[in-house]
């Protein structure tokens, strides 16, 4: 019988001492606080206390467990552990935006964040090893995705990842190949934004290095994959989604959101004459990992119509595994809810400029798409889905509509 906290086994210490590092974190205090001005000798200078910004979560995590790194070697690497599985790492130039200008000049480097953390991770590679998940904010030029994919090289145990979508264009081909198969990446999120006219100069920041279309990277190690946010710039297309689709055919959960540059079924492109597909856009990623795919969301901030071999109606219901939908699609028709083998179970949203024109489905009209999506509600009752359909049609539907 232990007689000690140190003679416990591992999972009922490490359980106690994740409770107490929860409490302390919960405890400390969760914002930084900054001066209006610094105090002058044998002057009365009128001081009050600022909000500077909110402390990210491994910072916390950190402080929570100060105590408990001093312990023992076995302690040690718990709290590094419990600290590090996921890292925040931000721009610096948003730390304080109440800063007070002066007549010194005083330089700060909004990449010192990166650099420092590029440092450590150099000499102290176990460290890196701890990070399971990792997250990028605020660095978008050809510099910051370079000092970016240093970092990457040294968390051989990373599991999930945020990146800028800037780096599907100026990461190398070693760069992805290395992300991809030396570490256990299993989930990709990619995040566009607006940039100012100096992030977008340069022939650096404008340099593609197309790492998609290159052989060595193969994204089959990839369960979820997430693209969010809209930018001008070099933005996300249907023509890498299906660059990705030709590897990427292990996905469990498919994202796309915020975005105008992504369609659900694509627009017609140009092939190799090696390469008899026909499918682009969301669905070329949905129709490469039918077999393990189980939630689909697409909702873009432009929906626009297009016209391919693939119906979406036809197509997404022939998804065996899929039980979270949440898409919408430029036309909708009652063949969408027609099929009552489909494991959709909670609530599924459909969101739509009009009803479908396609084939044989022409003139459907609103009460058999209603009707068809109640009978499908009723039969998956029967076994315990508790199946809730959403649909919403036209132009108010949620995105603004372009058609052909």
């Amino acid at each position: 019988m232990p007689t000690t906290i140190k003679d416990l086994p591992p999972e009922i210490l490490f359980s106690i001492l994740e409770r107490g590092a929860d409490l302390n974190a919960k405890d400390a205090a969760v914002f930084t606080y900054g001066l209006t001005a610094a105090p002058q000798p044998l002057q009365k200078v009128h001081l009050e206390r600022y909000v500077r910004g909110r402390r990210p979560p491994d910072a916390l995590r950190w402080s929570a467990t100060d105590a408990v790194r001093r312990v023992n070697r076995r302690w040690h690497d718990w709290a590094l552990d419990y600290s590090l599985r996921e890292l925040w790492v931000e721009s610096g130039a948003l730390e304080d935006p109440m800063t007070l200008l002066s007549g010194i000049a005083v330089y700060r480097d909004s990449f010192r964040s990166l650099k420092k953390t590029i440092d450590l991770f150099s000499r102290y590679p176990g460290i890196a090893a701890y990070v399971r998940r990792i997250w990028f904010n605020g660095f978008f030029v050809a510099e910051t995705d370079s000092y970016i994919f240093r970092i990457l090289r040294h968390c051989i145990n990373l599991q999930s990842a945020t990146l800028p979508w800037t780096s599907i264009r100026r990461g190398n081909a070693e760069d992805w190949s290395t992300l991809l198969s030396r570490t256990a990446l299993s989930s990709l999120e990619l995040l566009a934004v607006d940039l100012k006219d100096s992030q977008k100069s340069g022939d650096a920041n404008q340099r593609d290095e197309r790492p998609l279309h290159d052989c060595q990277v193969e994204f089959g190690c990839l369960t979820r994959l997430k693209l969010s946010g809209d930018s001008d710039f070099m933005p996300v297309t249907d023509d890498d989604l299906r660059a990705i689709a030709k590897t990427a055919t292990n996905l469990e959960e498919i994202h796309v959101t915020g975005t105008s540059s992504v369609t659900v079924d694509g627009k017609p492109l140009v092939l190799p004459r090696d390469d008899t597909s026909d499918s682009v856009g969301v669905l070329a990623l949905a129709k490469a990992s039918s077999r393990a795919l189980r939630v689909l969301e697409f909702s873009p901030s432009r929906l626009t119509s297009s016209a391919t071999e693939d119906h979406p109606c036809a197509m997404i219901p022939s998804l065996p595994h899929l039980v979270n939908l949440s898409t919408s699609i430029p036309y909708v028709c009652p063949q969408l809810f027609s099929a009552a083998t489909v494991r959709w179970a909670g609530e599924v949203q459909v969101r739509a400029a009009g009803l479908c024109r396609h084939g044989s489905l022409q003139g459907s009209g609103l009460r058999e798409v209603v009707g068809t999506a109640r009978s499908l509600m009723g039969a998956l009752d029967v076994d315990g889905a508790n199946l809730e359909i959403e649909i919403s049609i036209g132009k108010k539907s949620g995105q603004a509509v372009e058609p052909d």
